[in-house]
């Protein structure tokens, strides 16, 4: 039998282009200057750089594309998509895909994703963000997934992605998902034959001083911006709490491979703050209590506030559905307990929960369902109950008293996948312009960010005359008068908690460590006292150089069609105030326009291409739009928070309903 499935995927595989796993061609090379704490400083330098880059200010973030080269149109969901045709009064799988369904993606799909990507973004943005899950799922017992299937598709996918962006110079950093190994969740430590062939697969991607320590655990550093901005790719398998073949982070055991991940985190951490890097943690399985082993998940909260000031945020997929969420120190008391009384307990419920990797479908029997969505369905409502009442939570405590230290931001991306979803992407905008950060301890602060896309204050009488009633226009973004108000408030709050904490603040300060820590019980949440680096001018809580400043999320809402009339891509929705997205005097340009507003406005930085944007958006006139519910100023932490206190709010129904709209992106009609 796995002979027959072995000789059916190498006809499949040579069907559709994909190259012999270990005939591809020579590769380009990126080439940044990364350097991983086995290396002296100085030898990074010694490596020949490529010319210099535009920079656009944009990066794509790509996550769980699942190709399938099993996939049949019009075939059964029960089957995985895989063969017999369903009832007549049932659904059946499409040339592109089963949206709201468990099927994996038609080699159709991703091809048609990345050419897509390939003719409208790939040279609109400075790097990629790719977080696993490029194989299928293993949810078809009669067609059991094979180490060499997996890899032949990882195979397929980075050759891909070496065309459309290493190709071009664009860096590409891709990490581990739980379906690129086998058994699905396992990864046992390394060096094993997995890093190792990673390592090949990724030769493209992970820098050359990189690979001693790639080859160890997976994971690996890329400077994007040499010099000035990195993104680490962690292996969060080493964390997976079903991952059952690592000890967890195991404080009496510091060799447990998740532990050896978190020295050499913390320090890469090191270094590029002492260098004055900012950067952005990315990996496959989102950070929280129940996904993550208890040890694992304290040392990742502690770190990622730890190193508040040179983070700028944390990126991740594996969960199939588009959300964000909070680290909070004062809450790992509860939840790395998982307290089942706590506002935490369920956040971040795993769609591939209790390692079943969706494996919903009876693939021994062919028979359809009745309802082979309410499972999935029923997860991910449970996760929208659980952010709605951990942001209620945050939302009261605010009004007491708001500690951003203790504060990290997470976003999980969509998938690609229409597995339960729609097929999605996702490109965010980042500053680029004005002066950098300088932490406090390594050298004088740096000044604010020229970079601004805020009216002058004399603009703002003439947009009140275009604002709704009860509306308040404050720094060129709508309010209602409450929560302008509210905003002011925490601006002021900010303003006051001052440049750098004078005090050594710690992980200590947060946890009960005398319950924690018993007599003969050892927890990280004890042993690490590093001082917490923190500011409210840092990146990541003011708007300067290379602060994110919003993202565009672009899905295929109408999945009907064929490979000669393909369906089409769509913006689902933005971050950004619609007028946000063109130059600050772009609706008052007259004769009698200065020279200099015609040269601020050249110099302009649009955050996402006009011509990627639908036709409503491309003018400066625009003020609101329903691809724009949320008008946040940019992704810091304080804008999130804000974002936080009005979805935590009972009375912001129609804003709740779009956030719940954009998670499960018109289930609701079908499920």
């Amino acid at each position: 039998m796995l002979a027959k499935t072995s000789a059916t995927l190498s006809l499949l595989l040579f069907l559709v282009g994909i190259q012999d796993a270990f005939g591809l061609p020579a590769a380009t090379y990126q080439q940044p200057m990364q350097v991983d704490s086995i290396v002296p400083g100085e030898i990074a330098h010694q490596i020949r750089p490529r010319p210099p880059r535009k920079l656009h200010g944009r990066f794509l973030h790509l996550t769980d594309m699942h190709p399938d080269p099993f996939y049949r149109a019009g075939t059964s969901e029960v089957s995985a998509c895989h063969r017999n045709k369903p009832k007549k009064a049932s659904p059946r799988a499409g040339e592109f895909g089963y949206r709201y369904g468990e099927c994996d993606s038609p080699l159709l799909l991703t091809n048609y994703t990345l050419d897509y990507l390939e003719k409208n973004w790939a040279d609109e943005v400075d790097f990629v963000v790719w977080t696993g899950d490029s194989a299928r799922h293993d949810n078809d017992r009669k067609l059991p997934r094979t180490l060499k299937e997996i890899y032949e598709l990882n195979r397929h996918m980075a050759s891909r992605m070496e065309e459309i962006f290493t190709a071009r110079g664009i860096p590409v950093i891709p990490s581990i998902g739980n379906n690129d190994v086998w058994p699905h969740n396992i990864m046992l430590p390394g060096p094993n034959d997995v890093t190792f062939e990673f390592s090949s697969i990724w030769k493209s991607f992970v820098p050359f001083y990189s690979y001693q320590v790639f080859q160890r655990g997976a994971y690996y550093a890329v400077e994007v911006i040499p010099n000035r901005l990195a993104v680490v790719a962690l292996n969060t398998m080493y964390f997976f709490d079903s991952n059952k073949g690592v000890a967890g982070c195991d404080p009496k055991d510091r060799e447990d491979p998740g532990n050896l991940q978190f020295d050499w985190l913390e320090v890469q951490l090191s270094q590029f703050r002492s260098r004055g890097l900012q950067v952005w943690i990315t990996g496959h399985v989102p950070p929280s209590a129940r996904n993550y082993h208890t040890e694992c998940y304290i040392r990742y909260v502690e770190l990622s506030l730890r190193y508040q000031d040179t983070i700028l945020g944390h990126l991740y997929g594996h969960m199939n559905v588009d959300h964000f969420f909070l680290l909070d120190a004062t809450n790992l008391n509860s939840d790395s307990n998982v307290n089942s009384d706590s506002h935490l307990s369920s956040l971040a419920l795993d769609h591939e929960e209790d390692g079943d990797d969706g494996d919903s479908n009876d693939s021994n029997s062919d028979s359809d369902p009745e309802d082979d969505t309410v499972s999935v369905s029923g997860k991910h409502k449970e996760l929208y109950k659980s952010l709605l009442k951990n942001f209620n939570y945050i939302a009261k405590q605010a009004n007491k008293n708001i500690d951003y230290d203790a504060l990290a931001v997470v976003n999980v991306g969509p998938s690609v996948v229409p597995n339960p979803y729609l097929p999605s992407f996702r490109v965010y905008a980042y500053n680029i312009t004005g002066e950098g950060y300088v932490p406090a301890s390594v050298g004088s602060e740096g000044v604010d960010a020229g970079y601004s896309i805020d009216d002058d204050e004399g603009d703002l009488e003439d947009e009140n005359e275009d604002k709704d009633e009860g509306d308040w226009i404050r720094d060129g973004f709508t309010f209602d008068r409450e929560e302008a108000e509210e905003e002011e408030l925490m601006e002021e709050e900010e303003e006051e908690r001052g440049e750098e904490l004078e005090v050594d603040r710690h992980l200590g300060d947060y946890v009960d460590r005398e319950s924690w820590c018993p007599t003969g019980k050892e927890s990280w949440a004890c042993l690490l006292t590093g001082r917490w680096h923190s500011s409210p001018q840092s990146p990541s809580r003011a708007n300067r150089l290379f602060s994110p400043i919003g993202f565009a999320q672009y899905y295929l809402p109408d999945m009907n069609g064929t490979a000669k009339k393909p369906p089409k891509w769509k913006l689902e929705y933005l971050t950004f105030e619609p007028s946000k997205l063109h130059p600050p005097n772009a609706t008052k340009m007259t004769s009698e326009t200065t020279t200099r507003q015609a040269v601020e406005d050249a110099e302009f930085v649009y955050p996402m291409p006009l011509k990627r944007l639908p036709k409503k958006l491309r003018t400066p006139e625009v003020k609101k739009s329903r691809y724009a519910p949320y008008k946040m100023k940019d992704l810091t932490i304080p804008s999130w928070l804000r974002l936080v206190k009005r979805l935590g709010k009972k009375k912001n129904e129609k804003l709740r309903e779009r956030f719940r709209g954009f998670m499960y992106m018109g289930a609701n009609a079908e499920l």
